[in-house]
């Protein structure tokens, strides 16, 4: 059975998400690495433990919240790649959903 790019459930319209899972996953797992070599470029010593400089303390300050920024713009930019809902596609959207009223 083929399925419609909207499907419906209780008068709610529900887009797919495509790959989803692996989007989490590749994110849990590019993450945490992505932080760590960021750290250690920002000058983080993993031999000196908690005993590091001010200026990396003060660096390691910043890369916190650009990390939520730099997540933020990705998940934005990637809902409007994944979910290209112009007025074309909405419009199909809601002529699908018109007609499946009227057959009911």
């Amino acid at each position: 059975m083929v399925r419609s790019a909207v499907s419906q459930s209780a008068g709610v319209c529900r887009l797919p998400r495509p790959g989803s899972r692996g989007i989490i996953k590749t994110g849990q797992g590019v993450g945490p690495s992505l932080g760590i070599v960021l750290a250690t470029w920002l000058g983080y010593n993993a031999t000196l433990g908690p005993d590091q400089p001010a200026a990396v303390a003060l660096n390691m300050r910043y890369l916190t919240p650009a990390m939520y920024l730099i997540g933020g713009v990705l998940s934005l930019v990637s809902y409007g790649l994944i979910y290209n809902l112009d007025r074309k596609t909405l419009n199909t959207m809601k002529g699908d959903l018109e007609a499946r009223h009227a057959a009911h």
